[in-house]
């Protein structure tokens, strides 16, 4: 085992294992100011149990990680715990310590995630899908008739680049799908 590993064990080891860990940093507050995700679980086909929501750090290494580990490395780790409701759309609120975005883009050799480092509204009015390219300018429909565009964005292991470079290197065009 290399010294690497055993110094993450020993220091999940020093933080007991706990189904409450990330539990209070996680809850929504009302009149709490800052980032949360409203998540709205939709198409449940069992009515019991718990459902859980947990929020990971942005390194896709750190996905799924143990929550020891995490927070002992003072990463991020949240999570909500809520029963299952027997009626409706369950709602689940979880805060996060700063805000971020990302999508998904097909750049030709599969799908890959783009960091959303800045964004803007915009006034342009369409129709289309939510998530349909616009135009030349990164210009993304949101669903509701309204767009925002895409200012600097990150591929994994990449610089952060304005929408220009970015797209100097890209083969994103009008009428692509972001997921």
């Amino acid at each position: 085992m290399s010294g690497g590993a055993l110094a993450l064990l020993a220091a999940a080891a020093l933080m007991p294992s706990s189904p409450d860990l990330g539990k209070a940093e996680g809850q929504c507050r009302a009149h709490e100011p800052g980032p949360a995700f409203l998540i709205d679980v939709d198409g449940l086909k069992d009515r019991q149990g718990q459902l859980k929501l947990e929020l990971y750090p942005a390194a896709e290494r750190d996905f799924l990680a143990d929550d020891n580990i995490l927070l002992s490395q003072g990463k991020t780790f949240r999570r909500v715990e809520v029963p299952v409701p027997q009626t409706g759309v369950p709602r689940l609120c979880i805060r996060a310590p700063a805000p971020g975005a990302w999508c998904e883009a097909d750049l030709g050799q599969g799908h890959i995630r783009l960091k959303v480092l800045f964004s803007e509204l915009t006034n342009l009015w369409n129709p289309a899908p939510p998530g349909t390219l616009l135009d030349e300018h990164l210009a993304v429909a949101c669903g509701d008739g309204r767009a925002v565009r895409l200012l600097k964005l990150q591929k994994p292991g990449g610089k952060p680049l304005g929408a220009r470079d970015f797209l100097s290197g890209t083969p994103l065009a009008a009428g692509n799908k972001l997921t």
